[in-house]
C-alpha cells in the first residue's frame, strides 16, 4: 500500500503545476521513503527534485545532507556541501562548511591532501582563521607526511600573529626532519632569535645555541655561531656556563670524527678559563686538545699563555720547543726562540742553555743584533772570551753603521787589554778601527797607550801627533804635542828631535809655561843645551822672563865649547842682569867671567863696562874694597889690561 502511495506522490509531483504543491509532495515522498519504505535512494531523488526546483530550500538540503551522512555517501555529501558553499556568503557559515568538508575528506575519505586544500581555501578567504589554524595543527599531529606543507602554511600565520612559541615548535619539528648541517644550524639560530625576542628569553636562546655547538656544519656557519654565543655569554656573565657547554659539545658523539671542531671548541673553553683566571683549568683542557690534534699551533700558543700565567717554566719550555718545531716560517721561529732563550736564562737560571738557544737564532738569522748582544753578555759573564771575541767580530762584520763598528772594536780592544792581556791584539783591533774612523780621538788615545805599554814609543808618538792634528781645542793640541816632545826626551832619548814638537807648542801657544819649563831643564843638559837654548830664548824674551833668560845664558856660557858663543852668552848675561834684573853685582860677575873668554883686542870694551859696573856697584867708596873678586882677580884684570 505504501509503495502505491509513493507512486502517487511521484505522479502528483510530476503532473502538478503548482510548484509549492510539488515541493510539499516531494518532501512527503522523501519522508515516506526514509521512514516506512526504508528507501534512501528514493528519498535522495525526492530531495534532489526539491533542490533542483528551489536550490535555496534549506530544509531539503539539510535533510539530504543527513541522509548522505547516514548512508556514508561521503563524496555526495561533500559535493552537496560545496553546492551549499556556493550559495553561502557569511564568513561564519563558510567556515563551518569548509571545515566540515575538510573533516570529511580527512576522516571519511582518508585524503589529507584534499583536506589541506580545503583548509587552505578557508585561510585564503579568512587569513588567520582560528578554526582553520586549529584544523591544521590537529592535522600536523596526525599526518607526518603532510607536516612540511602544513607548517609552510602555518608559519606565515604565526609570524603575522606573533605566535613565537608556535614558531619555535615548528622549528623544533623541522630539526627532527632534516639532517643537512647548514639547515639545522639555520634552524637553531632562528629558534634562538625567537627566544631572544621574548621577555626573559635570553637564557633559552643561550641554551639553544649551546645545543647547536654539538652540531657539525660549514666553517662559516660555525664561526658565526661561536661569535653569537660568545656575545650572549659575555653580555650576561655566563662565561662559566659557556665553558661547560663548549666542553660538553667537544665530547658529543656527533663530533667524534671532527677533530678540528673538537679542538676549536676546547680552544674557546680554554680561552674563557684564562679570561676568568683559571690558568690551571685552561692548561688541562689544552693538554687534552693536544691529544686530539698533537702540535696544533693555536692550542700550543694558548697553552703557552696559560703556563706563563702559572709560572710553570719547565712546562712552558717544552711548549715553546714544540712551537718552534711546528712554526711555519723563520720569523715566527725566531720570535719563539727569543722567548725560549730568555725563559731558560732568566726563569730557569740556565745561562749556558740560553747560549745554545741564542746560537740557534744566529743559525737562522746570522746578523741578528739581539742574539749577538745577548751572547756577548752571556759569554762575558762566564769569561768565555774566545767565544765573546768571535761574536763581537761577527757583529763588526754585520754592522753597516761605522759608528756601531767603532763601538764594537773599542769593546773588543778592551777585552784584549783587560781580559786577555793581549796588547798586540788590542793594537791590531784599534788600527782596524782607525781605518774605519781615522779621526776617532778616543781610539787614537787607546792605541797610543797600547803602543806605550809595548815600548813602541816612536809609533806611540806618531799616534799622538795624529791626535794633535785633529784636536778640537788649542789646549788639547798643546798637551798632546808636549806629550810627544817628552816622549822624545824620555824613552826615545832624542832631545833634539823633541825641539820640533816644542816649537809646534809655541806656534799654538807662545810662551807656554810647561814647554818653557821643559826647555829650561834641557838647557842645563849639555847634549840638548844648544837646541833648547835656541828655542827657548825668543820665548823668554817675548814674555819678559828675564831671570829664566839669564839662567839660559849662564848655562850656555858654561856648557858650550865654542869660546865665541860662550863670550856672547856672558855678554848677554851681564846685560840682562844689569838692564833687566837690576843686578849690578851679578852683571859684574858675568863681566869678570867674560874677561877670561875674550881675546886681547876685545878686552878694552869689557874693561870699560866692568869699570862702570864697579863704580855703580861700589858708589863713592873704593872700588877695590867692594870688589868681591879679591886681590887675585884685580891682579888678573890688570895683567890682561896691560
Amino acid at each position: 500500500m505504501y509503495s502505491e502511495l509513493a507512486a502517487a506522490y511521484w505522479h502528483e509531483a510530476d503532473t502538478s503545476l503548482d510548484e509549492e504543491r510539488q515541493l510539499e509532495v516531494l518532501q512527503r515522498l522523501a519522508e515516506l521513503s526514509l521512514g516506512i519504505l526504508d528507501d534512501a535512494d528514493q528519498a535522495i531523488r525526492a530531495y534532489r527534485r526539491v533542490l533542483e526546483a528551489q536550490p535555496d530550500h534549506e530544509a531539503a538540503r539539510s535533510r539530504l545532507e543527513r541522509v548522505y551522512a547516514q548512508r556514508e555517501r561521503w563524496d555526495d555529501l561533500i559535493e552537496l556541501l560545496r553546492e551549499r558553499l556556493v550559495r553561502t556568503e557569511s564568513f561564519g557559515e563558510r567556515e563551518v562548511v569548509l571545515l566540515n568538508i575538510a573533516d570529511l575528506q580527512e576522516e571519511r575519505l582518508g585524503n589529507a591532501d584534499a583536506a589541506l586544500d580545503t583548509v587552505e581555501l578557508l585561510l585564503s578567504e579568512q587569513p588567520g582563521n582560528a578554526g582553520g589554524v586549529g584544523a591544521l595543527e590537529r592535522m600536523a599531529e596526525a599526518h607526518e607526511a603532510q607536516r612540511v606543507r602544513i607548517f609552510a602554511v602555518l608559519r606565515p600565520i604565526y609570524e603575522a600573529t606573533g605566535n613565537t612559541m608556535r614558531l619555535i615548535a615548528v622549528d623544533e619539528w623541522q630539526l627532527t626532519q632534516t639532517e643537512d648541517p647548514a639547515q639545522r644550524h639555520q634552524i637553531y639560530r632562528e629558534i634562538a632569535a625567537y627566544y631572544a625576542g621574548l621577555d626573559q628569553g635570553q637564557a633559552y636562546a643561550f641554551r639553544t645555541l649551546a645545543r647547536a655547538l654539538a652540531e657539525p656544519g660549514p666553517a662559516g656557519v660555525l664561526e658565526s655561531l661561536d661569535a653569537e654565543i660568545q656575545q650572549i655569554a659575555r653580555a650576561h656573565g655566563w662565561l662559566d656556563e659557556l665553558r661547560q657547554a663548549l666542553l660538553m659539545a667537544a665530547e658529543a658523539e656527533t663530533l667524534q670524527t671532527d677533530a678540528d671542531r673538537r679542538v676549536a671548541l676546547e680552544l674557546q673553553a680554554a680561552q674563557i678559563a684564562i679570561d676568568i683566571g683559571d690558568n690551571d683549568g685552561a692548561a688541562r683542557v689544552l693538554r687534552h686538545a693536544l691529544e686530539v690534534m698533537p702540535d696544533q699551533p693555536e692550542v700550543l700558543a694558548l697553552l703557552d699563555e696559560a703556563l706563563a700565567g702559572l709560572a710553570d717554566f719547565e712546562g712552558l719550555r717544552g711548549v715553546l720547543e714544540r712551537r718552534v718545531a711546528v712554526a711555519e716560517d723563520d720569523e715566527d721561529r725566531i720570535v719563539l726562540l727569543r722567548r725560549l732563550a730568555r725563559l731558560v736564562e732568566e726563569g730557569l737560571g740556565q745561562p749556558e742553555a740560553a747560549e745554545g738557544v741564542w746560537q740557534r737564532i744566529l743559525d737562522i738569522e746570522p746578523n741578528s743584533t739581539d742574539a749577538m748582544n745577548r751572547l756577548r753578555r752571556l759569554y762575558a759573564a762566564r769569561g768565555a772570551y774566545d767565544l765573546l771575541i768571535e761574536v763581537i767580530n761577527r757583529q763588526i762584520e754585520a754592522a753597516d753603521d761605522p759608528a756601531v763598528r767603532t763601538a764594537l772594536r773599542k769593546e773588543l780592544a778592551k777585552i784584549h787589554r783587560e781580559a786577555r792581556s793581549d796588547r798586540e791584539a788590542e793594537i791590531e783591533t784599534l788600527r782596524l778601527l782607525l781605518l774605519d774612523a781615522p779621526e776617532d780621538d778616543d781610539a787614537l788615545g787607546m792605541l797610543a797607550q797600547a803602543l806605550l805599554a809595548q815600548d813602541r814609543h816612536r809609533e806611540a808618538g806618531d799616534v799622538m801627533l795624529e791626535r794633535a792634528a785633529i784636536a778640537p781645542s788649542r789646549e788639547r793640541r798643546v798637551n798632546l804635542l808636549l806629550e810627544v816632545a817628552r816622549l822624545n826626551i824620555g824613552p826615545l832619548g832624542d832631545a833634539v828631535g823633541a825641539m820640533a814638537h816644542y816649537e809646534s807648542v809655541f806656534q799654538v801657544t807662545p810662551g807656554h809655561s810647561e814647554a818653557i819649563g821643559d826647555l829650561m831643564r834641557l838647557v842645563r843638559d849639555k847634549a840638548s843645551s844648544d837646541a833648547a837654548s835656541a828655542l827657548v830664548i825668543p820665548q823668554l824674551e817675548q814674555i819678559g822672563r828675564w831671570g829664566d833668560l839669564a839662567e839660559v845664558y849662564k848655562a850656555r856660557s858654561e856648557l858650550t865649547e865654542d869660546p865665541s858663543e860662550a863670550a856672547e852668552a856672558l855678554r848677554q848675561l851681564a846685560r840682562i842682569r844689569y838692564e833687566r834684573l837690576n843686578d849690578p853685582r851679578g852683571s859684574l860677575e858675568a863681566s869678570n867671567l867674560l874677561l877670561d873668554r875674550v881675546a886681547a883686542d876685545e878686552m878694552r870694551p869689557v874693561l870699560e863696562y866692568t869699570a862702570r859696573l864697579s863704580v855703580l856697584w861700589t858708589g863713592p867708596r873704593s872700588t877695590s874694597s867692594r870688589w868681591r873678586g879679591g886681590p887675585r882677580s884685580r891682579r888678573s884684570t890688570r895683567r890682561r889690561a896691560c
